[in-house]
């Protein structure tokens, strides 16, 4: 895999190559990919005046979870979401349901969302079994070994299958991408074992694979593909607070608090980035704000902060 690395100041999303296929860990990233190419192809018809060419082949966009679900395929019907939940409520045996305390479809909900997250981590980081673990961590790691059987048993017998438990090295195809044979990645930097895999077995397939980093690259390791260290720009002047919250709820009382206190005590503008902009429940408080998401170097912060949690 060839990696590019770019500045801070240099913008990484530019110059959409067409019959490429194009990776984005971050769908806002991804969304500008597209808005910029097309605004190239407008360019383009506008200056030279030409109808744009619509035999050439157009680049695809695609984030980082759908560009591995497109790779395992299976021949069965994948459940999406909350019919996930619905089946997995439907598997359970009465002995289980006296287990976890389910009572009615509504006490399920969260139990397997955590027993789906579990199994996928176990798939993301090709982990076949664990061990060493505490008595009580042994208890539900059986518990979920058995309900993953009577779910699976359960989503076969409707001819169904689930996403997480698709990927399979056996189920593993790049027919999805046969139209194309350059990948380019944004802007990721940490591969887990399933990613590297992939990335080579994409490899051997013949593709040509680059990861475009706005990263220095003695901050990066290449031989395992993750974040190393940071350097900052030396010369920063401006002030920067960093701080994270258990819930959407604390998040807008301590953004309320920092900005009343600003602007009472210094008379000055405010600017709020939020990591998690997409899914922020209190956005319509905040109009006119720019949020960290827009731009490329978002996903650098993300990863220190991963890295330093």
């Amino acid at each position: 895999m060839k990696i590019v690395y770019y500045s801070y100041t240099q913008e990484i999303i530019e110059n959409i190559e067409a019959g490429k296929v194009h990776i984005f860990p971050k769908s806002v990233d991804k969304n500008l990919a597209k808005d910029r190419y097309m605004q190239s192809l407008e360019n383009q018809d506008q200056e030279f005046n030409e109808i744009p060419n619509i035999f050439l082949k157009q680049p695809k966009f695609m984030g980082l979870g759908e560009f591995k679900t497109n790779l395992f395929l299976s021949d069965e019907m994948v459940l999406r979401e909350e019919k996930q939940v619905i089946a997995f409520y439907r598997s359970l045996s009465l002995k289980n349901r006296k287990e976890l305390g389910v009572e009615s479809y509504y006490d399920v909900i969260d139990i397997a969302a955590n027993f789906l997250n579990f199994f996928k981590l176990l798939k993301e980081y090709k982990i076949e079994e664990l061990k060493g673990l505490r008595p009580w961590q042994e208890k539900i790691y059986k518990l979920f070994l058995e309900i993953k059987d009577s779910y699976l048993e359960f989503l076969k017998e409707r001819n169904y299958t689930d996403p997480i438990f698709v990927i399979e090295e056996k189920n593993y195809t790049s027919k999805s991408l046969c139209d194309y044979k350059e990948i380019i990645i944004y802007n990721k930097f940490y591969f887990s074992r399933l990613e590297k895999w992939v990335i080579k077995k994409l490899e051997e397939d013949g593709f040509e694979i680059t990861l475009k980093l706005q990263l220095n690259k003695s901050d990066f390791c290449e031989e395992t593909l993750s974040l190393k260290e940071l350097t900052l720009v030396k010369d920063m002047k401006k002030k920067i607070d960093i701080f994270t919250v258990d819930d959407d709820f604390t998040g807008l009382l301590k953004v309320l608090d920092i900005t009343q206190n600003e602007i009472e005590e210094e008379k000055i503008s405010v600017d709020i980035f939020d990591s998690n902009h997409e899914n922020y429940k209190y956005n319509q408080f905040f109009n006119n704000k720019k949020y960290i998401s827009e731009f490329p170097i978002f996903t650098l912060l993300e990863g220190i902060h991963k890295l330093l949690s």
